[in-house]
């Protein structure tokens, strides 16, 4: 028979508040991304892509 353990749920308090701080900042920054105005997009500077030429 396997012996009884005690699970205190409290203990993984400091992780879950962890893991709901970094949901909450990664879900601001998810959302600043999808409300940046087109203008402002427009107004970045852009880099040609460079691509590798294929050896033949």
């Amino acid at each position: 028979m396997a012996p009884f353990s005690y699970v205190d749920i409290f203990l993984t308090k400091g992780i879950e508040y962890v893991l709901v701080i970094d949901f909450l900042l990664i879900f601001i920054l998810f959302w600043k991304a999808l409300t940046t105005p087109i203008e402002k997009l427009e107004k970045l500077p852009r880099r040609p892509i460079r691509r590798k030429k294929r050896a033949v």
